[in-house]
Parts: structure tokens; sequence; C-alpha cells
């Protein structure tokens, strides 16, 4: 029996039975997809949240590489139309304002679709474009797929992206279920800046971290000599405030607040040039791996097997507990507002101690003989 990507059990019920209900008029593929050179005109969905977007981008190289000569189309909200435009990796970028809306859109009559969100509503988009259509049933909906991709459990978010496209294309895996790295090849300063670019905020609240421990953290930072950039949405500008006046140590300069005054592709500048990224498991953890950046990221209800980096340059926190990894987006065990007991087990000097050990790092790299200049940071397109 298929386990869906919800966590309500009344969610979980309602999806069965709508794929109940359809499998009896309409099942999927689960064979070879479609031979390449059917494929002229593809359309990638995957709509929201930065961080997918940046793990879906080892993806689109496969899909030229699957599909020579295919013209790719990419579906995303408009809050990150312009950011996906500059990367120059697909031939079109067709901003929508939601699911419904793109429903309502007139065919355009593609080849085929890939649906990466694994979601009915999504998978309906997709339907309605294009030819045929291949994705995972994962919210329901997986009957209105012409190819359903399996996958086992535990696969990095980037690799199941890959695997999509191949599937889809019919080709060959290429190798046994491994990591796959999302990068951006962005001109960035070298060797890395001297500051620390911190995000305290975060979408779902179960991954939030305290405010008196974001405190603790940039007081050691600040004692340490590290400058400190605060960066988020403009949802996070009321705690980047309060962690702005945190002066600490003799030489402290006073953070520098960027929260909602950038845009992506100056947050990405910001990122590029940073000596290192400290923020929960949050869209900014997945561009600064993309970017080269190293990053420490902290989680708890999410796996950091799945969304996590583990090469050198990047730490992943976890305090494993009975509840860890469970994938709520609000924690059941604590009231509205209150840490998540899996992020209250991670303590500001285990952060710290990982900030250091980064930082110590990167200035041994940087004072070996082989050290390149420091030079300015130039361009603004990322290419692959």
């Amino acid at each position: 029996m298929r386990r869906y990507a919800v966590t309500g059990w009344w969610t979980q019920w309602a999806l069965r039975m709508l794929d109940a209900v359809g499998g009896r008029l309409r099942r999927p593929s689960t064979a070879a997809g479609t031979a390449a050179g059917e494929v002229r005109r593809l359309l990638l969905v995957r709509w929201e949240r930065f961080g997918d977007l940046i793990t879906l981008l080892p993806a689109v190289e496969r899909a030229r590489e699957a599909f020579p000569g295919v013209r790719i189309t990419w579906m995303v909200a408009p809050a990150y139309a312009d950011f996906v435009a500059g990367l120059g990796v697909v031939d079109e970028v067709w901003s929508v304002a939601s699911w419904r809306r793109a429903i309502r859109e007139r065919r355009r009559g593609f080849d085929l679709a890939l649906e990466f969100h694994g979601d009915a509503r999504w998978i309906l988009v997709a339907r309605r474009q294009a030819r045929r259509v291949a994705g995972y049933g994962l919210r329901g909906g997986g009957f209105w797929l012409d190819l359903d991709v399996a996958l086992p459990a535990g696969v990095s978010a980037a690799t199941k992206n890959v695997r999509l496209v191949e599937a889809a294309a019919g080709a060959r895996a290429s190798g046994p279920f491994q990591y796959v790295q999302p990068r951006l090849r962005w001109a960035r300063r070298s060797p890395a800046g001297e500051y620390v670019l911190i995000h305290p905020g975060c979408g779902q609240p179960s991954k939030r971290w305290g405010t008196a421990a974001w405190r603790e953290l940039i007081a050691h930072c600040q004692w340490q000599g590290y400058e400190i950039v605060l960066a988020g949405g403009a949802q996070d500008r009321r705690l980047c405030a309060e962690l702005a006046v945190v002066v600490a140590g003799p030489a402290a300069m006073a953070c520098r607040d960027l929260s909602g005054r950038t845009s992506w592709s100056e947050l990405a500048e910001w990122v590029a040039g940073a000596a290192a990224v400290v923020a929960p498991d949050t869209g900014i953890i997945h561009l600064a791996q993309a970017l080269g950046t190293p990053t420490v990221a902290l989680y708890g209800p999410t796996d950091p097997a799945i969304w996590g980096y583990s090469a050198a340059g990047h730490a992943s926190l976890v305090h494993r507990l009975e509840c860890s990894h469970c994938d709520h987006g609000v924690c059941p065990l604590v009231r509205r507002g209150e840490v998540s007991p899996c992020l209250q087990a991670i303590t500001p000097g285990a952060v710290s101690q990982a900030v250091d050990r980064l930082m110590d790092a990167l200035r041994r790299a940087s004072s070996g003989p082989d050290a390149p200049p420091r030079s300015a940071l130039v361009g603004r397109a990322p290419r692959f």
C-alpha cells in the first residue's frame, strides 16, 4: 500500500480514496518512458519553494543530455521567475500565479511534462499542457500520470529529480542511487569573504531555532572576530532586527541586516561571497551548496540524508529524537510559537563549534602557498 508524502492521517485516507476511484478509470504505466527523439518541447513543473528549485538544477542538466535538441520550459511562481530566467539553464520561464491559474492557461501542446511536486493539483496542470506526463504520485493523482516513477526511501531530493528525467527518457540510470550535487557556476571572490551570513528565518515553523540561541551564536561569532550579515525575506525583518542589535567582543561590529532588502539574485551574490552560511534547513542552504559556500545547517523535522549535504565544508547538525524527521510543518508536541524539541536539542555551543571548524579550515586554505589572490566579485548571471 502506498504511503503518501503527507503527515495527516485524514489526508492519507482522502488521497487513498481518490487514487482508488481514479485507478479504476485510468492506470499509469511503470514501463520505460518516451523515446528522446519524440520530445521536442519539454515542460518542467516545479513551481514553488526556492530550495526545491535549486535541487532541480542537476535534473535540468540531465534533461539536456537525455533529450538532445529539446526546448525546455520551466513553470515557476512569479516570485522566482527573474532568478530562474537569470540562470540561463532553460529556454523559457513560464510564470503562473497558482495551480488554479495554470489550469486555466491555454494549452501549449508540450510533448512531455515532468511533474516534480508529486501533487495531484500540479499533475492536473501537466496533464492539460502535455501529451505525456511523468512524475511521482506522492500526494495523490498518480493515476493521471502516463509514467509513475517509484524510488526507494531515503534518496536525496536532487537524485530523485535526476532519476525522474532518466525514467521519462527511458534512459539507463547513471549508476546506483547516489548523492547528486546541484552546482552553479557563479563568479565569486576568491578566497571567500570575511563575513558569516546567518539566515535565522524559516517558512516552516517546526524548523525554527530559538531567538535566544541565535543571539548566543551571533555573540560567539563576534567575539571570534567574524563580521555578521543577516539575511531573510520580508517576513524575517522583525526577527533580524532583534538580532542585529547584538554587539559583543572588543572589536565587534553591528550586524548588517539585509532581510527583505534583496532580490534572489542579489542574495545569491551575498551567499557566494560569504565565508560560511548558517541557517535552518531552508532554501539558502541549497543555494550556498550550489555556489560552493560552506554551510552549517540545522535539521530536525527533515532528514539530512534527503535534504542535507555531507561533502567537505558542509556541516549538518541534528540531534535525533524518537520523533525526529516527522516532516510536520508545525510540531504537534509544543504550542504555536515554541521551538520544536528536535531544534531545542541543538545547542548554540554545537553550532558555534561547527562554524569555528569551517572558518579555521578556510583560513588554513587561504594562507597556503597556492592560495589565489583576492579579486572582486564580478558577473551577475550564474551558469552551469
